[in-house]
């Protein structure tokens, strides 16, 4: 089952409610590329890496995670960071809707 999503605008209330939370940009490369763009401070993790990205992660940390169109992706990297007991929601729509909503990006640092 895909994890807890969230959409665009309650994903942006919940940041600006905890500075602190982890933003993780888990789109493929290819989506990445044709998107070059982030929400602010978020660490990109191919979703593959996620399983393995997670262990260095602090326990009980509270994270956002985003892909490219907010289906699979996003929700079972959420699942796989609740598993290991981050506190994770995806957004609903992924970045695409984030964007369309007319939400702050910033350009993927190079």
């Amino acid at each position: 089952p895909a994890g807890k999503m969230v959409d665009a605008a309650t994903a942006r209330k919940m940041l600006a409610a905890d500075p602190d939370m982890l933003v993780i940009d888990a789109r493929l490369a290819a989506d990445a590329k044709m998107i070059p763009f982030v929400l602010k401070g978020a660490r990109r993790m191919l979703p593959e890496q996620v399983a393995d990205a997670v262990k260095a992660l602090p326990k009980g940390k509270k994270a956002l995670v985003y892909c490219a169109w907010g289906f699979e992706i996003g929700g079972n990297c959420a699942t796989a960071l609740s598993d290991s007991g981050i506190d994770a929601v995806a957004v609903a729509g992924g970045i695409g809707a984030w964007r369309a909503n007319g939400l702050p990006t910033e350009p993927i640092p190079q």
